[in-house]
């Protein structure tokens, strides 16, 4: 989602999970873009009804699993804490309805750059920001 970004699509998203029902959506990381809000604050309203939204379907009983991601890395320190039924979690693993277990991983892990050269990382995420702004 990469709240605190100015290229974040907030709307399309939230139009997409006001019509979508599941029994537990995961957060695939980058939810919160810290690395960006490190940057200075952009935090539209449209950022609080995403936000909302998620905790608002685990205040009624939803369980949501999140995986924090190489941009809010910060939340990794809290693997294993539960806060009502919003749970941060290293690896969300999904059951399908024919019982097979698929990994829900952040994907991180597996780019090479943001692994060994996180220095790296970061001046490709302050180019994509740049381009992503440059092309309003």
């Amino acid at each position: 989602m990469h709240l605190g970004f100015r290229g974040c699509s907030a709307d399309m998203l939230l139009e997409f999970l006001h019509s979508t029902e599941c029994e537990t959506p995961y957060l695939g990381g980058d939810i919160v873009d810290v690395w960006n809000m490190k940057r200075g604050l952009y935090w539209p309203q449209g950022h609080n009804n995403l936000i909302r939204i998620r905790l608002g379907k685990a205040k009624h009983g939803t369980r949501v699993e999140f995986v924090p991601g190489n941009h809010d890395e910060v939340f990794g320190d809290h693997v294993g804490t539960g806060f009502g039924n919003l749970e941060i979690v290293e690896q969300a693993i999904h059951e399908t309805r024919d019982g097979r277990r698929v990994p829900v991983p952040h994907g991180d892990e597996f780019d090479g750059v943001v692994s060994c050269h996180p220095w790296l990382a970061r001046l490709g995420s302050h180019a994509y920001d740049w381009l992503l702004a440059s092309n309003r």
